[in-house]
């Protein structure tokens, strides 16, 4: 019996490990592969459409449609090296705002500066230098894995260290009508397509780690990519990354469940859990409403206000968020110029009372605001502005994560190509990791369209 149990659990093992790299793309790649974009066809090329940059691009040059993959159970799409597209960085409209104080300088002196005094450092971590030559200068910042330069006479200078080398990997494809050049694939089911099959030569009979695909082998999508070549299509991520470090995404857009990690760029939650979920249910069942410590706020680009920010922050607007516009409007409102219903909590009285002194919301304080109005309570101070705020039916169901929660609420989305949504989320640490669920709750028919801001002044000035 126990030579038997033995078999049977060393068969139990090979059959766990068989199943948990039965992806096609496991393994395939380096662990360093810049960009990876895998999953059920569909989502893929709907991803690639929506995708900044080269998306659109690369669906014309693979000839990528429901057609050319109909047969296909999971297709991946690869940057293999390179900058991923070549449009503006964070870098160039760097060196362009540093032109443009040049060209001011000129036009008050009628000559260029020998230095500069102060330039700002390079978004992307690259080296800016700047050198007079006669009647002319150039400017340039330089970088591990590129060069860009301004000369006067000329204008912007790019040089790549190297070009984009795109792989296209297809499952269970005839591969007739996908352009590009092919690679045999390592099974009768796998075929490879790349626009530099040297490159995918080298790389595929390269040692050392290789690349996994985050999330359930069966999410229909996944992407995992490097914090540098992430940003030159989202300039909107998380400051603090390492260019090094990388980000994962995983879900089901169709359904609107979607679920994302990267490292942590600064340690944002305390070790004693927060209990962020008790300040939510609080606030007002609002189009939006979230609740969170204003760490978690940074990283998602809204800043709480004051340096002695509070240990938890609650916030309800009164209308709906407008795609695009999400920061701006959130913004708005944590400087007291949109209807908005806010909460803060704070370790004690002091700290509590100094921070309102210094808020937007001071001019409130006392009776008879048209305004709003605010009251310190304690360790709590609270904040009304604008009209009530409306009456909500049920609450939207918030997804778990996988540790502590530094972010909850939900957020009702309006646009004109989707309508109105709304989605729940949920943020936190899980070691020294950052994790985000979303969820997309439906569509809200009854939400109120957004209301223009009190002309009441908030603030008073001396």
């Amino acid at each position: 019996m126990g030579v038997t149990c033995l078999v049977l659990g060393l068969v139990g093992l090979v059959a766990w490990r068989l199943a948990a790299d039965r992806s096609p793309f496991s393994r395939l790649l380096p662990a360093e592969t810049p960009l990876v974009l895998e999953g059920e066809p569909s989502a893929v090329l709907e991803a690639l459409r929506r995708l900044p940059g080269p998306g659109p691009q690369l669906l014309k040059d693979f000839g990528l449609s429901p057609a050319t993959i109909s047969d296909s159970h999971r297709v991946l799409v690869a940057l293999l090296t390179g900058p991923p597209t070549a449009h503006p960085s964070p870098c160039r409209a760097h060196l362009a705002q540093t032109v443009d104080q040049l060209e001011s300088s000129w036009e008050k002196t009628g000559s260029w500066p020998d230095q500069l005094s102060e330039v700002a450092s390079c978004p992307q971590g690259g080296q800016v230098l700047y050198q007079r030559q006669g009647q002319d200068y150039v400017l340039e910042c330089r970088g591990p894995d590129r060069r860009l330069a301004y000369d006067s006479r000329q204008g912007f200078i790019e040089e790549s260290g190297v070009s984009p080398v795109y792989l296209l990997a297809v499952e269970k494809s005839t591969g007739q009508t996908v352009r590009a050049g092919l690679i045999p694939g390592t099974g009768p089911d796998l075929r490879l397509y790349c626009s530099d099959p040297d490159q995918l030569d080298r790389l595929l009979s390269a040692s050392g780690p290789r690349l996994s695909l985050p999330g359930p082998e069966d999410s229909p999508l996944r992407l995992t990519a490097r914090v540098r070549e992430l940003r030159e299509l989202f300039p909107s991520l998380p400051s603090g990354l390492g260019r090094n470090d990388r980000v994962e995404v995983w879900g089901d857009p169709a359904a609107g469940r979607m679920s994302a990690r990267m490292p942590l760029p600064t340690p944002v939650l305390p070790e004693e859990p927060l209990e962020v979920s008790e300040l939510l249910a609080e606030l007002p069942a609002s189009p939006v409403t979230l609740a969170g410590t204003p760490a978690f706020l940074r990283l998602l680009g809204v800043d709480p206000g004051p340096a002695d920010a509070p240990d938890l922050l609650g916030l309800a607007l009164a209308a709906p968020l407008v795609r695009g516009q999400e920061r701006e409007q959130l913004a708005r409102a944590l400087e007291g110029r949109q209807p908005a219903a806010l909460e803060a909590r704070f370790g004690n009285p002091a700290r509590a009372r100094a921070w309102l002194n210094r808020s937007s919301w001071a001019s409130l304080q006392g009776e008879g605001h048209r305004g709003g109005q605010t009251a310190c309570l304690q360790e709590r101070v609270v904040v009304r502005m604008g009209p009530g705020m409306p009456v909500q039916g049920s609450r939207p169901s918030l997804p778990d994560g996988p540790g502590q929660t530094g972010l909850v609420g939900w957020a009702t989305l309006e646009s004109p190509e989707a309508g109105t949504e709304v989605y729940s989320f949920a943020a936190g640490r899980d070691h020294e990791q950052f994790w985000l669920e979303f969820l997309r709750q439906g569509t809200s028919e009854t939400s109120p369209k957004p209301q223009p801001s009190p002309s009441v002044p908030t603030l008073q000035g001396s």
